[in-house]
């Protein structure tokens, strides 16, 4: 099974002007979330701690369906979510639906959660949209609610995948953070 070179994906995005190293989950996660983001974050390839966007921490899983490719996950950290909360998936979970004709997609809605009305409504998702080629890394993203933390899923083959879809993630996070401001959905839950 191939490792994913995660330094070339730091590098990749430090060069798009993203602050990011290689995290260690003892001094990176709170103690008292480790338990929940063990799952998206310790697996054999570790996870890639970002300090100045609105995603938190990149986890990366190998996978092995026919040719080996890697699942990304994206969170951004939020202690009022809960996955076992109905509301909280009716908010922000959502996928693109789209069509593509020579490389390009010509036609792109979101279906899911109350973020997909923002996410349709915000010019600069389409105009990331554009500058992605046409590949797995969009046709098989998308968001989703979990235990204190939102998640934003694709799925890669190399690290200049996500580079290249990165920007869009990103801007996901901004609208799933300018949603949450909006919503009450409880008081943060105490660990």
């Amino acid at each position: 099974m191939p490792i994913f070179q995660i330094d070339s994906l730091i590098d990749g995005l430090s060069h798009t002007g993203v602050r990011c190293r290689r995290g260690t989950l003892a001094c990176d996660v709170d103690e008292t979330l480790r338990p929940y983001y063990e799952r998206w974050l310790c697996n054999r390839d570790g996870f890639v701690k970002v300090d100045d966007s609105s995603i938190d921490y990149i986890g990366i899983e190998e996978v092995m369906r026919m040719g080996p490719f890697f699942d990304i996950f994206c969170l951004l950290r939020n202690l009022s979510i809960i996955d076992s909360d109905r509301n909280a998936h009716e908010l922000v979970s959502c996928y693109p639906q789209f069509m593509f004709r020579s490389g390009k997609v010509v036609s792109l809605g979101w279906t899911g959660g109350l973020l997909s009305h923002y996410l349709a409504k915000d010019d600069s998702i389409s105009e990331c949209i554009s500058n992605i080629p046409a590949g797995e890394e969009f046709a098989k993203l998308f968001v989703r609610a979990a235990d204190f933390c939102c998640i934003i899923q694709t799925q890669v083959w190399e690290p200049i995948g996500l580079i290249s879809v990165y920007p869009l993630i990103s801007q996901i996070g901004n609208n799933i953070k300018d949603l949450l401001k909006l919503v009450h959905l409880g008081e943060p839950t105490e660990i």
